[in-house]
């Protein structure tokens, strides 16, 4: 009686099979693989969103910027197109963003109510990159954006007048892409901003 108890005990407490070991292994590999490709897809959504944000923050913040500038000038100084500034934006070579015409110019000047010219340019910044800058004068030139985090793109200025009586609408466009350091495909990401603004005071 005694040796059938001591068997049963003996085939009650014995352990684990390799096959059931092995088995809780593959399963617990797996379902750490599954949580671990959430946590890294969680991460890289973040880091996607902190750097659109970021871009976003810069280019509003510029836009806004010389938006405000242009609209409030006591003039306009002209738009550069190849041999100087025109101030005739009826003329097709200053670009009509109305008629489909998609190229623009570099840069374009407002007059300041001291008399003063600004010039709002798409320029390499001192590092050589390029930005956006504005200069009052012979003052040094003041960069718009980060270039150390952003880069800036397709950058033009253009601007229409359906008759030279009318104040000219002034169109602004560039696109900003996030420098990617570390090269994750999450940080690749562009935003491109456009704005049209009008001018409230004619050339006296």
């Amino acid at each position: 009686m005694r040796i059938k108890n001591k068997i049963r005990t003996l085939r009650s407490s014995k352990g684990y099979t390799l096959v059931e070991l092995l088995a809780v292994i593959i399963v617990m590999t797996t379902v750490g693989t599954i949580i671990a490709g959430i946590l890294a897809s969680t991460l890289r959504g973040g880091n996607k969103s902190n750097s659109l944000n970021e871009i976003r923050q810069s280019g509003n913040f510029t836009i806004s910027q010389m938006s405000k500038m242009i609209m409030y000038a006591k003039g306009f100084g002209g738009i550069y197109a190849g041999s100087g500034y025109s101030t005739n934006c009826t003329n097709p070579s200053t670009v009509n963003p109305t008629n489909g015409v998609t190229t623009g110019h570099t840069s374009l000047q407002i007059i300041n109510f001291d008399d003063g010219v600004t010039t709002f340019s798409c320029r390499n910044d001192a590092s050589g990159k390029a930005n956006i800058g504005s200069q009052s004068g012979n003052l040094t030139p003041l960069y718009l954006i980060d270039s150390t985090n952003v880069a800036v793109t397709n950058c033009k200025f253009t601007c229409y007048q359906s008759n030279l009586t009318e104040p000219p609408q002034i169109s602004i466009s560039f696109t900003l892409t996030k420098l990617n350091s570390n090269n994750f495909a999450e940080n690749n990401v562009s935003v491109p901003f456009q704005t049209s603004v009008t001018m409230r005071n004619l050339n006296q």
